[in-house]
């Protein structure tokens, strides 16, 4: 099974201190498995060089699309599907909409649920926030 992961955020300098921390584990401990799968992390320019996790059943590939643009939706489906992906982990919520292939999600925080004003955290005007 090809499995990709979404790791564009790998690494405290690119994705912060939790889930930038949270991938750079997640990739590491890709190294000590004992499987037949392979695994493709998806990786952009800036922190491509800084994963060192890459062997006979890891492959890392270039995917230089920032998130939570409109490049990322029409983008990432396409460098996914490229690879042939047959399941794709986003250790993130914003998963692209035009992806074909199944996915799994995880979900960290869960505080929007506790406290909605949370999420109004915005630069982008209404239009634009809405529509994200």
């Amino acid at each position: 099974m090809k499995i990709g992961i979404d790791a564009r955020m790998f690494g405290p300098k690119w994705g912060g201190g939790g889930l930038g921390r949270y991938i750079e584990e997640l990739v590491s401990g890709l190294k000590s498995l004992k499987t037949k799968d392979q695994y493709f992390v998806f990786l952009k320019n800036e922190n491509f060089s800084a994963c060192k996790t890459e062997g006979s059943y890891v492959k890392k590939v270039r995917a230089d699309v920032h998130w939570y643009g409109f490049a990322e939706q029409f983008k990432m489906p396409k460098l996914i599907k490229k690879q042939g992906i047959d399941l794709m982990h986003y250790p993130h919520w914003n998963v692209p909409i035009f992806s074909k292939v199944p996915f799994i999600v995880t979900i960290h925080d869960l505080i929007l649920l506790d406290a909605p004003s949370s999420a109004h955290a915005t630069q982008h005007g209404g239009i634009i926030y809405a529509i994200k």
